[in-house]
């Protein structure tokens, strides 16, 4: 089990490490969002095509072979042969006790917990929809009171009340695009595979650079239909409130921002 463990974060790595190195600076924003989606599924398949070739390289009559003890004869030095003494037969009866498996049970919490926090989370985005919405044909819009919130989870985009009708129009345009391309099944992808794997830091990683590459598919989509400076402008000046939900596609994240813009900047990558 351990073994699967380490090969599945061993790989991980590798793919990780292949896209930070070539593949985040380039604008293949589709295909390095289906790249960061089965390159975490192809690391819990890889390690069963290993054991696989690994049986054809060596064959199990080998390692039966392997296993089979070679027996000596026997060599007795001097004429006599040593007399062996009989003892009377002594019968142990062993206890049979459940053996607990600690690391099994520290697995168990480990995932128990992150499943009460996701839950934790899910119940956050649940509150917001008791405020005003407003149903359209593909999506729905939750308008949060005196807030300038402006995040997208599923088919609703959630804005502030606080946020300008000029404003809204682009933030609008931008999340519909999390919308259209289902951006928030990604993320509980990766929220799922926390609950599995909550002691893998590569799983965190994956999210975080797959929820880049959304705001970047989503940026590149909004720049076509109008100015890039206005949008930087309104990138760089606008103040917004964040809400902490690993799963929710947020237009503003400060920590993302220059990313985005220097992303936009970009020239588009060729084959």
């Amino acid at each position: 089990m351990w073994r699967y463990i380490i090969q599945i974060i061993v790989f991980q790595l590798v793919f990780l490490l292949v896209y930070e190195s070539f593949l985040k600076k380039e604008t293949f924003f589709t295909a390095n969002r289906w790249y960061l989606l089965l390159t975490p599924v192809l690391s819990l398949i890889l390690p069963f095509a290993s054991f696989t070739a690994l049986s054809e390289v060596v064959p199990a009559s080998a390692v039966t072979a392997i296993n089979n003890t070679i027996k000596l004869p026997e060599v007795f030095i001097g004429t006599q042969q040593p007399t062996v003494e009989q003892l009377p037969t002594v019968h142990i009866k062993a206890e049979k006790t459940a053996a607990v498996n600690w690391w099994l049970v520290v697995y168990a919490l480990g995932s128990f917990t992150s499943f009460v926090l996701f839950l934790k989370r899910w119940r956050v985005i649940g509150k917001l929809f008791q405020f005003k919405a407003e149903d359209k044909k593909d999506f729905k819009i939750v308008e949060i009171p005196n807030s300038r919130m402006a995040f997208t989870f599923l088919k609703t985009v959630f804005l502030g009340s606080d946020i300008s009708a000029k404003e809204r129009e682009h933030i609008l345009e931008h999340e519909l695009i999390h919308v259209s391309q289902k951006h928030s099944l990604d993320l509980l992808f990766f929220e799922i595979l926390k609950v599995l794997f909550w002691f893998n830091p590569l799983v965190y990683l994956f999210q975080n650079r797959i929820a880049a590459l959304h705001e970047f598919i989503a940026d590149e989509a909004v720049v076509k239909k109008t100015s890039k400076k206005h949008y930087f402008n309104q990138l760089l000046n606008s103040a917004f409130e964040t809400q902490n939900l690993s799963f929710t596609n947020q237009f503003f994240n400060q920590s993302l921002i220059k990313k985005r813009i220097v992303m936009l900047q970009k020239n588009k990558s060729t084959t």
